[in-house]
This record gives structure tokens, C-alpha cells and sequence, in this order.
């Protein structure tokens, strides 16, 4: 298992990781270490201590703590290039953090669903009607939805806010 998916399991077993010298250092969240998870730590620890003594692997450990905080499954930042993860190496941590809620709310959408708080109805030109943030415009020229449906994804739609008017009955049929 390479170390960036090992440092996946340990951030969705709620614990995290820092390097103190040459020692990892783990910080269980969420309760004990699982046994299985504490082998794996052990067998892959000298080429866990390499990545995080990289400016990569600081960004990646920032990122997953980041992701413990905000409820961001860890596959998130695991997706994540080293081109990327270099790119947010020395990044103020409230940078981090803006960027990983735009990467989950991205990819919740790029999945077809709508992200959290987003209840606002607006007419979008090219996606018709949308869901888009509080205090969105009503009518906009292009919307973030946008990009998901020229990529042939399926648009969540928001619901109709008020019934129907019942249908008329044509008078000139008749029933027996």
C-alpha cells in the first residue's frame, strides 16, 4: 500500500498524523487505533516519515486533518496530484481550507448532487432552472452547473414550490 493511501485509512479512522524528527506521531480523533491499521503504520513508517518530510507530504497531512475538521472523506485529498499538492505546499492553513470545501463541494456536484445550503431557485441560460447559493441572482448568463452539464452529467433539479392547479374537466366529454 503507498503511503498516501495509507495516510487515507488513518484520516478515515479519524487520526491524525504529524512527524516529530524522524517518528510519526498519530493522534487518534475518534477512538483506538485499529489493530490491522497499526500494522500497516508499522511495516510503512520509513516511507510515511519520507513523504512527510516533503513539502508535499505536508500539504497532503494539513489537507487530511483539514478534511477530519470540515467531514470531507479522505479520498478527497487523496485524489489530489503531487502537482497539486505541491502547488499547496506553504499555503496558509485558512487557504487549505477554502480550497479542500471547494474540492468536496466540486466534487458533490460533479456526482449529481446539490451542496449543502445551496436552496436559492435561479434561471440559469444554459442549464434552465438550478440551485444555486443564498443570495444568488434569480436569472444568471452561466451558472457553476455549467460545467457539469457540457460534461453530459445529470443536473439535480430543484422541486416545484407550489401545487399544481387541479385540470379541468372537459365538459363536451362525456362518462357513463
Amino acid at each position: 500500500m503507498t503511503p498516501i493511501r495509507t495516510m487515507a485509512e488513518l484520516h478515515d479512522a479519524g487520526i491524525r498524523v504529524q512527524l516529530d524528527g524522524d517518528r510519526l506521531l498519530l493522534d487518534p480523533v475518534h477512538g483506538p487505533l485499529p489493530p490491522a491499521l497499526h500494522w500497516r503504520v508499522a511495516d510503512g513508517e520509513r516511507e510515511l516519515v519520507a513523504l512527510l518530510a516533503s513539502a508535499e507530504g505536508r500539504a497532503l497531512c494539513t489537507l487530511l486533518d483539514l478534511a477530519i475538521d470540515e467531514d470531507v472523506p479522505g479520498a478527497t485529498v487523496v485524489g489530489l496530484s503531487m502537482r497539486d499538492l505541491r502547488a499547496c505546499a506553504g499555503l496558509p492553513r485558512s487557504a487549505l481550507a477554502a480550497f479542500l470545501r471547494a474540492l468536496a463541494r466540486s466534487q458533490r456536484m460533479a456526482a449529481g448532487r446539490v451542496p449543502a445550503g445551496w436552496t436559492r431557485v435561479a434561471e440559469c441560460d444554459g442549464c434552465g432552472v438550478v440551485l444555486l447559493w443564498p443570495g444568488a441572482p434569480a436569472a444568471v448568463r452561466t451558472c457553476p452547473w455549467c460545467r457539469h452539464r457540457r460534461a453530459g452529467r445529470t443536473l439535480p433539479r430543484p422541486r416545484p414550490s407550489r401545487p399544481r392547479a387541479p385540470r379541468q374537466r372537459n365538459p363536451a366529454r362525456r362518462t357513463t
